[in-house]
């Protein structure tokens, strides 16, 4: 990728217990809550790399009730403030990013903490470093997908940042007769979308070219039917045909009866201005910026029925043997 850092990932859950810890240790009294952050460096040897540490929302929520968003702040083992950056993403998760200085040790761990705290305490600004300028808005990790488990519906019950289409990315207004086709309802504790015969779809942005990308989501079909969720990708303005190059697309489907069956895809598939078909890619084509995704219950019987949910479109990024971990949350006492 031109001219972007090195951002290793982390997909590390805050359990959401909550601990108390003595005065002694923390940082300020300020701060009322805090997460410890473990960087296991393992084999990788690299220069000053990007870490993103994911924070769940939902269970960030259950403890810290309503998070200030200017709170966020990382402190190294010695106590010493750490420049630190976050991003949101679709869901709601934080990522928290910092740059670690200098060369990486093989086996050498560092011990970090994530200081935050709830709106109820006062406002907290938030800080920005010129050190860390380079990072970009989409970080590894962050789902791009908006509304991707249905838990938001509008007033009117449809799934919130989704839309009914009749293909090719296009948009339709939903209408009372699209209540019979799509349904968000509950079923084995999951929020989800009961789809008859038709598509939704969205778009996801942030894209650039030379990104790797992942895509998963759950779907559980009907005896004879299959969705089928697609992710086309679109290249500089409207024509993703642009410069000959077709097809450009990941494409998902989940057909067997039963229990819920993950989808998922990590490559893509082009057909080049010769019409030569290129599979396994991994690396987006140059001048993609946007994708939309449309799922759809292809060809069913007769009132086949499939429900989808968890839907994931996320960067990926060059972990190798790094591994970072996200500990249970403490309150000070």
């Amino acid at each position: 990728m031109k001219n972007m850092p090195r951002i290793i990932p982390v997909l590390a859950l805050v359990l959401g217990i909550a601990m108390t810890s003595s005065a002694a240790d923390w940082w300020n009294a300020a701060w009322k809550y805090r997460l410890p952050v473990s960087v296991n460096f393992g084999m990788a040897e690299t220069e000053n790399p990007l870490i993103t540490a994911r924070i769940d929302r939902a269970a960030l929520q259950k403890v810290v009730g309503d998070v200030d968003p200017g709170s966020f702040r990382l402190v190294d083992a010695k106590g010493v403030e750490t420049p630190c950056v976050v991003r949101v993403d679709a869901g709601g998760d934080s990522f928290v990013v910092w740059r670690v200085p200098g060369k990486t040790v093989i086996l050498d761990v560092r011990k970090y903490a994530v200081y935050l705290d709830s709106k109820t305490n006062g406002p907290k600004a938030a800080k920005a470093y010129e050190t860390l300028a380079d990072v970009p808005p989409v970080v590894p990790g962050m789902n791009l997908v908006a509304n991707g488990s249905f838990t938001g519906v509008d007033e009117n019950g449809f799934p919130k940042d989704w839309n009914f289409t009749k293909g090719n990315g296009t948009k339709e207004l939903w209408t009372d007769a699209q209540k019979e086709i799509v349904q968000v309802v509950k079923m084995d504790g999951r929020s989800c979308v009961k789809l008859g015969k038709g598509t939704v779809m969205q778009v996801i942005k942030g894209l650039k070219e030379g990104q790797s990308c992942k895509f998963s989501y759950l779907g559980k079909v009907d005896p004879g039917a299959t969705v089928i969720a697609t992710v086309v990708f679109r290249r500089a303005g409207l024509d993703w045909f642009r410069n000959g190059i077709g097809n450009y697309k990941m494409q998902v489907p989940v057909s067997k009866p039963g229990d819920w069956a993950v989808g998922e895809a990590s490559t893509f598939v082009y057909v080049d201005k010769d019409k030569v078909s290129h599979y396994n890619n991994k690396n987006l084509l140059p001048e993609t910026e946007t994708a939309f995704l449309e799922v759809t219950n292809y060809n069913p019987p007769e009132g086949a029925i499939v429900r989808v949910t968890d839907f994931r479109f996320e960067l990926a990024g060059e972990a190798g043997e790094m591994k970072v971990s996200v500990g249970e949350i403490e309150a000070r006492r």
